[in-house]
């Protein structure tokens, strides 16, 4: 039994040593950066941007490959798959936290990665045509209330973060509103233009094109946005404690060292405080998330919680 205990020991100082001795080598080759989008497109841009000051920082390049396919899907599963030793890392969205509770096909779990860093938070925001009755999300949810199964909204997509953000305040607010889905955001705001769709929940940015002829309602954040700092919150229309904030992060293979999560998450965070990032984030409306390792575990944890009940009370299923 002694003999068997040492030898667990011996075992256990070894795999330690290894580990510690292999981190302080972190990275001694090419790191790639998984993209689960086409390239060109907005998480596209941001890797690249990211990646660009990153290798300076870590001395070695950083290899962008873009894996689109299944909303995520391929790209996501095969980061779970590979080495769990740094050198493959997966940035993503909110959509980690819900496409596997829509998507019976999904092989993996968000537990089968490991976050590092939460880059940055989105605005999304409530948007209606400009001849809506309601002015405000209080007003919105009285007239749903008086005109139930009347009132539309368009979204990017069904089972999409915009989607279900404006499901949970349907459901908190206890109305009832049709989505309608589009493929993207432009054909969406083209029908809420042109009055034949009356609302729509997108980002900021992509609201910020059209301001001027249609109204924002209020934000999803927990406090008002110093983006929008004259726009109202839905939680201060009456749904205390009520936001959706898409993020964007960085996530590697579960079982990859401590220290080499520690060394990535500390190089990303002062990425963060690049001047020529700052800018970047700022044009596209993007505000730096700045918060430790298990922070950001934490707001996995709540969006997973959160988003998985609103699939399952609508019985979404989405195959891709």
């Amino acid at each position: 039994m002694k003999l068997h205990q040492s030898i667990v020991v011996t075992l256990t100082a070894w795999i330690v040593l290894s580990s510690a001795a292999f981190s302080q080598g972190f990275p001694n080759k090419p790191v790639k950066l998984v993209v689960p989008y086409a390239s060109g497109g907005a998480t596209d841009i941001l890797a690249r941007a990211l990646a660009n000051k990153l290798k300076d920082r870590i001395g070695q390049s950083i290899v962008i490959e873009n894996r689109p396919g299944a909303t995520t899907v391929v790209g996501t599963d095969y980061v779970t798959k590979s080495p769990a030793d740094g050198y493959t890392m997966l940035i993503t969205s909110t959509a980690l936290t819900i496409v596997p509770s829509i998507n019976p096909k999904v092989q993996f779990a968000i537990s089968d990665l490991s976050p590092v860093v939460q880059l940055v938070n989105m605005v999304y925001v409530v948007v209606a045509a400009a001849d809506f009755p309601a002015k405000n999300i209080s007003e919105l949810i009285a007239y749903a209330k008086a005109n139930p199964d009347k009132v539309s909204f368009g979204g990017a997509g069904t089972g999409t973060a915009d989607h279900l953000a404006m499901e949970l305040l349907k459901s908190r607010a206890g109305i009832q509103m049709t989505h309608i889905p589009y493929k993207g955001t432009a054909p969406m705001f083209q029908d809420v233009l042109g009055g034949r769709v009356p609302l729509a929940t997108s980002t900021m940015i992509d609201a910020g094109l059209h301001l001027g002829k249609i109204r924002l309602l209020a934000t999803m954040t927990p406090t008002r946005s110093p983006l929008l700092p004259d726009v109202p919150t839905v939680a201060e229309a009456g749904l205390p404690g009520f936001e959706a904030v898409p993020w964007f992060g960085i996530f590697v293979p579960k079982g990859t060292p401590r220290e080499v999560i520690a060394r990535l998450h500390r190089e990303y965070s002062e990425v963060q405080k690049d001047a020529e990032i700052l800018d970047m984030y700022k044009k596209q409306a993007l505000t730096p998330a700045s918060i430790s390792t298990e922070a950001f575990a934490e707001v996995i944890r709540k969006d997973t919680e959160k988003w998985s009940l609103i699939v399952k009370q609508l019985g979404l299923k989405v195959e891709e």
